[in-house]
């Protein structure tokens, strides 16, 4: 399988003696296609000859002469002109890639370049990766992969340029222009994408593409400049800067856009006049990416000392709401403690006034027993419904301010710092508040029987008579 290939190579290049050599080359999500136009020497066609004979299925040949009548090369004179159509099956994710002509049509497919995932390519010698697809040398039949298991985020470079046309745009995912790993040996195919990978990454580092007559871009600085583009070949020598630069803004951390824009800037200040783009960039791209780094960690900074405000903010709203809580807690305890003392107060009266064989009118403190159970049971309902609602407006005010004020803390975090802290106060509050509605309702109980047994049989009596008459009529009703 791998002898084929070669051959394929090998006849291809043998081909490419004839000056007026043409190979056309597409590529599709199906199938991969290669038409190589040439006149044939002798030792051309004789390894078109062995190609012929010996194609595995998996390709399709097809030679033709010159007056597109098909023939096989063994049939032809040396200096005849052939036609050789050779196509493959490919997949969406897996391109294959007969030559260096068909590698820059691949590489300049923006739709191909951002949904593959490995690149083959015949007579490549040493492969190389990129954060969007790998290239390795073509040696086997044609298989189909699934997509990468490591969903990479895509990052859109045109959210961040503006372009007014297809012909000068920025590519749509900066990954297959940032270079992962590096070939062993730099050859023909590597040295085409640093080529195209030079002008994808350029058009990234400027705020507007203007495709005019000369194609020009323009800095949003101070004073904003507009350029002439020039030729992106001068970066070749100083590519690792531009790739150091790129990672910089668009791969390390997030504030992708802020990083940009302060990269652009510095681009802009002072650019020499009359000097393209892609000319002076080489000179003024390491001094614009150091200022940008300078100018990226003020911001840190000065976000920094704000977020250690907002947090300082955070921690003092959390202790005086947690506080209030507590306070919540003590002032029920505290009415139940009162409320006790009153009872403990009425007892003592009745039992003193009892002792001394005072006469008191008949009923008196089974009334002020039942006022008391009655006053008990209302303030405390009217307690714990207040601070009911007052939770409640709580809780509302924080959501309203939680996106406001503390936006910079993800989920998580404002869960631990905030909410968990709040909440473990509130089932403290909850059990303490379920403690004085038993006891509540237990004194209420209590002196509401203590009340009816003090009470004479008339007035018992009186009472039952009442009470029935308005349940019956509350039943027939």
């Amino acid at each position: 399988m791998t002898s084929i290939l070669q051959k394929i190579d090998e006849s291809i290049q043998a081909s490419r003696k004839d000056p007026e050599f043409l190979a056309s080359e597409s590529i599709k999500n199906d199938s991969a296609r290669v038409l190589i136009s040439a006149k044939m020497d002798k030792d051309a066609l004789i390894l078109w000859q062995y190609v012929y004979e010996n194609v595995p299925n998996w390709i399709e040949i097809t030679v033709k002469d010159d007056c597109n009548d098909e023939v096989k090369p063994s049939s032809c004179s040396e200096g005849d002109k052939l036609n050789i159509t050779l196509k493959c099956i490919a997949s969406e994710n897996n391109r294959y890639i007969f030559t260096l002509e068909g590698w820059n049509v691949f590489l300049h497919n923006d739709d191909l370049v951002s949904i593959t995932n490995k690149v083959n390519i015949l007579g490549l010698k040493h492969g190389f990766e990129t954060l969007g697809y790998s290239v390795e040398p073509w040696n086997h039949a044609p298989e189909k992969i699934e997509s990468n298991e490591t969903v990479r985020t895509s990052i859109n470079l045109q959210s961040y340029v503006k372009f007014y046309s297809s012909e000068f745009m920025p590519a749509s995912d900066i990954a297959p222009w940032v270079l992962y790993k590096m070939p062993e040996a730099e050859d023909n195919f590597f040295k085409k994408w640093l080529q195209v990978s030079c002008n994808m990454l350029c058009r990234t580092l400027v705020n507007e593409l203007l495709a005019d007559e000369k194609k020009s871009i323009c800095l949003t600085g101070k004073p904003p400049k507009k350029l002439i583009y020039g030729d992106p070949d001068i970066l070749l020598s100083d590519y690792s800067v531009l790739q150091t630069v790129i990672n910089w803004i668009f791969i390390e951390g997030n504030e992708i856009e802020l990083k940009h824009t302060f990269f652009t800037s510095e681009l802009a200040r002072e650019w020499p006049e009359y000097v393209s783009f892609c000319e002076g960039l080489p000179k003024k791209l390491p001094m614009a990416f150091e200022s940008a780094k300078l100018l990226y960690k003020a911001h840190i900074r000065a976000s920094s000392r704000e977020t250690i405000k907002s947090l300082s903010d955070l921690r003092k709203t959390l202790a005086e709401d947690t506080q209030k809580i507590i306070s919540q807690s003590k002032d029920i305890t505290s009415a139940l403690w009162k409320d006790l003392a009153l009872v403990i107060s009425l007892f003592a009266i009745k039992y003193a006034l009892d002792a001394s064989k005072i006469n008191i009118t008949n009923n008196i403190f089974s009334y002020m027993f039942f006022a008391l159970s009655i006053y008990i049971f209302i303030s405390q309902v009217t307690t714990l419904f207040i601070n009911k609602n007052y939770f409640k407006i709580l809780d509302n005010t924080r959501l309203v301010w939680r996106d406001k004020l503390y936006g910079f803390l993800d989920d998580t975090d404002y869960e631990n710092l905030a909410v968990t802290p709040l909440r473990e106060a509130y089932k403290a509050y909850q059990i303490i508040a379920t403690f004085v509605v038993i006891l509540t309702l237990l004194i209420s109980f209590i002196m509401i029987i203590l009340g009816f047994s003090m009470l004479d049989e008339h007035a018992t009596n009186a009472i039952t008579s009442w009470l029935s008459s308005h349940l019956i009529n509350s039943y027939c009703s």
